[in-house]
């Protein structure tokens, strides 16, 4: 049953689940109620409940519906079963103490982990696009996540971090990743292009990833800076134990198998890459 809490006091609340529960039709037999679970948008908590002449455990769980289940804690990380929920991971963020409207104030936080292979058929903006920081753990469970990062002609005066995650703070694990298009880049700004993660300041442990990057830089003039990576466009964090096999085609941008400019650490990685440059 999904009965809403309407009344005014926890124990009218529960009185109305038992008088749900506690009945029979002619010719059935009783029903024993040993545990009941509830989840609500609310704060996580647990009661006793007096029925008739013993009581029962009610554990009342917080439930995110913007995830497919979990709790977004290590034991118990949001389930990633579609590709909604893999895009609703951008609207799981705390703000920072000053001001609210300014995206850049943002943080993702929780645990998450990916419950089927996810493919996209539109244009990916990456998860985490425009915020500050990352700090999510994303599990991805062995399973694989396809997107094509499209055509596009960017002239955007921001920095532009493209992957699969925009910037990333936490970890991300076990996720293999398919990558297609290609981005032309006229700016000042900075450009970072990579499979996983366009910036990485956290760490990404045994990913993999194929398929076709393509960067092209296209003002010869700009002082500014754009680079492509296997895994990730500019590392400041540790890459460990990862794999790159697809092309990588770079235009006036600093390209590598795996980090297009690396300032962490890379340890035990392999790239089979295809790299053009000019």
């Amino acid at each position: 049953y999904i009965i809403e809490k309407n009344s005014a006091s926890e124990d009218g609340f529960y009185s109305k689940i038992f008088s749900k529960l506690n009945y029979r039709k002619a010719g059935e037999c009783s029903i024993e109620i040993n545990y009941i679970e509830i989840k609500t948008s609310g704060s996580s908590a647990s009661y006793r409940i007096d029925n008739g002449s013993r009581e029962l455990d009610v554990s009342v769980k917080k439930f995110n519906p913007l995830f497919g289940g979990g709790q977004g804690t290590a034991d118990e990380p949001y389930d990633i079963n579609c590709l909604r929920h893999l895009i609703n991971i951008n609207y799981n963020y705390i703000l920072a103490e000053s001001d609210e409207d300014v995206i850049g104030n943002r943080t993702i936080t929780g645990n998450y982990i990916l419950r089927r292979s996810i493919y996209s058929m539109e244009a990916w903006r990456p998860i985490g696009y425009g915020y500050y920081t990352n700090a999510m753990h994303f599990d991805g469970n062995g399973y694989t996540i396809s997107v094509d990062f499209g055509a596009e002609k960017i002239s955007s005066n921001n920095s532009m971090y493209v992957g699969v995650f925009a910037i990333l703070g936490g970890t991300v694990t076990d996720l293999n990743v398919v990558t297609g298009g290609l981005i032309e880049y006229n700016s000042s700004a900075l450009l970072s292009m990579g499979g996983v993660v366009g910036y990485n300041r956290g760490r990404i442990e045994n990913c993999s990833v194929s398929g076709v990057m393509k960067a092209y830089f296209a003002n010869t003039n700009s002082q500014s800076s754009a680079c492509l990576g296997g895994i990730a466009g500019i590392n400041h964090g540790t890459i460990i134990d990862c794999t790159h096999g697809g092309t990588l085609n770079a235009t006036r941008v600093s390209v590598g198998g795996i980090a297009g400019d690396n300032y962490g650490i890379i340890e035990r990685c392999s790239s089979i890459s295809n790299i053009y440059g000019n």
